[in-house]
């Protein structure tokens, strides 16, 4: 590694934490044409269990499932091939995995979550959430969607459950940037 740029220093430090799981500390993650992917400053509020999806073929690395080794409740799968180049990462904003009553009358997650996708075309993943907090009416459970402005922009209902532990939602038509926040009419 002595002889790599720093530019090649930070890609391979990038792809090495998205293929392990592991979020790095103040760095930005980096493609190997120097892309910034994840920004620790840019990123800050969700620069936690950052986890990735991608085809890297100079590293030799394609990833189409990926989850935190740091305590993350949020695995995220590409069911469709991606093209090299292509990316899809998810980080959080390191709240407690608790519920809070909102105005609108629904109990939203206080954890939440901001997806960037750098994708030739439309893509879409899948997100499966199992949490550590009870649900007392698991076919209540929704992600809500916004944009990079916090505009909604739509509400997922779950694909499926699997034993009242893990839900299953798929993101059909990516943003390049978007917010997730699960909600539920009913928590405990």
């Amino acid at each position: 590694t002595s002889s790599m740029t720093k530019v090649e220093k930070a890609a391979w430090q990038s792809y090495m934490a998205m293929k392990y799981g592991i979020t790095l500390d103040n760095a930005p993650y980096l493609s190997p044409t120097a892309d910034t992917l994840w920004h620790h400053e840019r990123d800050a509020e969700y620069y936690h269990r950052i986890v990735a999806v991608g085809v890297d073929s100079l590293h030799e690395w394609s990833a189409s499932a990926s989850v935190s080794y740091e305590n993350a409740s949020l695995l995220l799968l590409c069911p469709d091939s991606l093209h090299e180049g292509e990316y899809i990462l998810l980080g959080d904003n390191n709240m407690d995995e608790i519920w809070s009553s909102a105005p609108n009358g629904y109990d939203y997650l206080m954890r939440s979550w901001r997806l960037r996708s750098y994708l030739q075309g439309s893509g879409r993943c899948s997100l499966v959430w199992t949490p550590s907090v009870s649900v007392a009416s698991p076919d209540s459970v929704w992600l809500e969607v916004c944009d990079s402005l916090d505009n909604p922009v739509g509400c997922i209902g779950v694909d499926s459950i699997v034993g009242d532990s893990s839900w299953f939602f798929t993101l059909s038509s990516l943003l390049p940037l978007q917010s997730i926040a699960i909600r539920t009419t009913h928590s405990v």
